[in-house]
């Protein structure tokens, strides 16, 4: 499985900037694997909408890790042949990184 590979240098990265290109490859290599043509285009469209806010929110802290920690079990799951199991957790990963935004969003709007 090639996201592997790429992945086991993950825990390493501090900046933000250099997490997004391996996170961006990460998801890619999870959607190549899913054989869905459909499913990829669906998802690099959308991708191109949610780049500027997937940025800001890899840039909250503690999100990096968080989002590290989520890809290891996706990647779990995937590597166990649990399929229900890695819809679950990338389901959760989406959510994560959308309620991590929008605390951030939240949390910039109040007057200090």
């Amino acid at each position: 499985m090639r996201c592997t590979r790429n992945y086991s240098a993950l825990p390493r990265l501090r900046r933000s900037s250099t997490f997004f290109e391996v996170n961006q490859a990460f998801h890619y290599q999870i959607q190549e694997m899913s054989g869905n043509r459909r499913l990829r285009q669906v998802i690099q469209d959308l991708r191109k909408v949610l780049k500027l806010t997937r940025r800001f929110s890899l840039s909250i802290d503690g999100r990096v890790q968080q989002s590290l920690a989520e890809h290891a079990i996706i990647l779990a799951a995937i590597k166990a042949g649990d399929a229900a199991g890695a819809q679950v957790a990338m389901h959760d990963h989406i959510l994560s990184g959308r309620q991590a935004l929008a605390r951030s969003n939240a949390t910039q709007e109040l007057p200090t």
